[in-house]
């Protein structure tokens, strides 16, 4: 198995990397836009600054739309190419597995034998393009969200640390009883 992922990995790095990297921009576009929200709030209603509502508009409207240029590139590479990498798989997969002479092999149904392994390089592959990146951007996000909040002051951030939890905990509690 190791080595049918091998080959695979060699003819796809590259598509796999671009798409964990437009990823982690978007992920860091989409934390950072909230950010530039609430810099655009406070230009409105603390400051009545024009030049930083301005630039805040610019920017959160340029950035949206890198992210939304990144999401179709994503998209694109997590449907089309994803469909093209699992039947590359199975295919090399069932090749391996019959040229193999075994009678293990000859007894089995060939029918079944191709849906399991497309039921588990399909899972394998889901693992790899889409829980990974998702695992990589709560994190991403976390670390964006923790920075803001160290930045923000340690006061807010105390704040935050008192609040979250007894959030989470009423919403534990309301989520039950309902």
């Amino acid at each position: 198995m190791h080595t049918i992922f091998s080959k695979i990995d060699k003819k796809y790095k590259i598509e796999y990397w671009l798409l964990l990297g437009m990823n982690i921009i978007s992920t860091g576009i989409l934390t950072f836009n909230v950010y530039l929200e609430g810099i655009l709030l406070n230009s409105l209603v603390y400051k009545a600054d024009r030049a930083a509502f301005v630039r805040s508009i610019v920017l959160i409207t340029t950035l949206s739309l890198i992210r939304l240029l990144l999401s179709y590139f994503m998209n694109k590479i997590q449907i089309l190419r994803f469909r093209e990498i699992n039947m590359e798989v199975n295919d090399v997969i069932m090749k391996e597995l019959y040229v193999k002479d075994t009678l293990a092999v000859t007894k089995m149904n060939s029918v079944q034998t191709a849906d399991k392994i497309t039921e588990d390089t399909t899972e394998v592959l889901t693992f790899l393009f889409q829980t990974i990146n998702q695992i990589i951007s709560i994190a991403l996000s976390s670390i964006l969200i923790f920075t803001y909040l160290f930045m923000a002051g340690s006061g807010f951030l105390l704040l935050i640390a008192i609040l979250l939890p007894a959030y989470s905990l009423i919403r534990v509690v309301l989520v039950k009883s309902f």
